[in-house]
């Protein structure tokens, strides 16, 4: 199932954001600039300032991907790294698609 994200999936969105930047932003900006980038509470801000325009993808085990979606744009998306490799991504994808009608989007993929 895939729904508007509320305050209390913070805690899982963060962990999800976590898990992708360390594991995709290291190779340009450096793990420990990632690191304090979360300890700092930069990255808390940016998922409380994001989550009008997120979206999670929700299963009996809690949330196992995020898109989000902004300005008729998909910003990011991003699955839990269990999860990769089931097709989240493309329901994610498919789903914040379908939103963003048949404008051109710009896509970057970010693998480990």
């Amino acid at each position: 199932m895939i729904r508007m994200a509320v305050e209390s999936d913070l805690s899982q969105i963060m962990s999800i954001w976590m898990d992708n930047s360390t594991d995709n932003r290291t190779d340009y900006i450096g793990r420990d600039d990632v690191l304090s980038i979360i300890q700092s509470g930069e990255l808390e801000n940016e998922c409380r300032r994001l989550l009008d325009h997120t979206y999670v993808a929700e299963n009996k085990d809690g949330i196992s991907g995020l898109v989000i979606i902004r300005d008729g744009a998909i910003e990011r998306l991003m699955v839990q790294g269990d999860y990769q490799g089931l097709y989240v991504g493309d329901y994610l994808y498919n789903f914040a698609f379908s939103k963003v009608g048949n404008q051109p989007q710009e896509i970057k993929v970010l693998t480990d």
